[in-house]
């Protein structure tokens, strides 16, 4: 069989293509529950943010200023929010065709914040008011990230592989 350059060109590029396709970074689905009761037995009032994070310097700045900070600090057009509670829709759902997501393009990892529950300020993923995921599609398995709001902070509900470029 004969193979012209051209059709051997577009050959090598479909390979290409298909092994890349699960190696880079991309949107994912991201389900937010809230399963946990406040002193007086009802849902207390939450606050999440998500923040797609492109470069080392945006990440540091995340992960080392306190919450008591965040949630005083002025908020820009990048960071999605949800409002959590008593009577208001739960889970809650960021979809992977969020407009968000035009904003965060080139983000490797999502910074998931709470405002719940009160506790001491700490710095990085040791404050369980914040998770930090990556964005890596071969981090995960399937295309959606269950994060649960517990009485002890916020836990994603599904195995991953670490996977921070801005480390090391």
């Amino acid at each position: 069989m004969k193979v012209t350059s051209g059709r051997c060109r577009l050959l090598v590029a479909a390979v290409l293509a298909l092994g890349l396709a699960g190696c880079g970074y991309g949107r994912r689905e991201v389900v937010v529950r809230l399963d946990c009761k406040d002193e007086r037995g009802t849902m207390p009032s939450v606050k999440i943010h998500m923040i797609g994070v492109s470069n080392p310097g945006e990440y540091r700045r995340l992960r080392d200023l306190s919450m008591t900070e965040y949630w005083t600090w002025q908020k820009d057009a990048k960071v999605y929010e949800m409002e959590m509670g008593e009577g208001l829709k739960n889970p809650q759902i960021l979809s992977r065709k969020d407009p968000i997501w035009k904003n965060w393009s080139e983000a490797k990892l999502l910074v998931v914040l709470s405002s719940f529950p009160p506790s001491k300020d700490l710095p990085g993923d040791a404050d369980a008011r914040r998770l930090i995921l990556p964005l890596k599609r071969s981090s995960w398995q399937g295309s959606s990230t269950p994060i649960v709001v517990k009485a002890t902070g916020l836990v994603c509900d599904q195995a991953y592989k670490p996977n921070n470029p801005f480390e090391n």
